[in-house]
């Protein structure tokens, strides 16, 4: 299981985070991106789910 504090470089912005083994970066339209084993989505500006990611990305 990835550990929540790796990070890695990304093309698109430069970082991703893996929370819970789950791949998570920000797009260089500025919204989060998540992927896992089951697949990838974005999280919808301003919805809890990407507040909850941000905060991730931005620390």
């Amino acid at each position: 299981m990835a550990s929540p504090t790796k990070t890695e470089v990304v093309r698109s912005s430069g970082k991703a985070v893996y929370v819970k083994g789950i791949r998570v970066w920000k797009h260089t339209d500025g919204t989060i991106h998540v992927s896992s084993t089951k697949g990838h989505t974005f999280c919808p500006k301003g919805s809890s789910i990407e507040r909850f990611f941000r905060k991730f990305i931005e620390e």
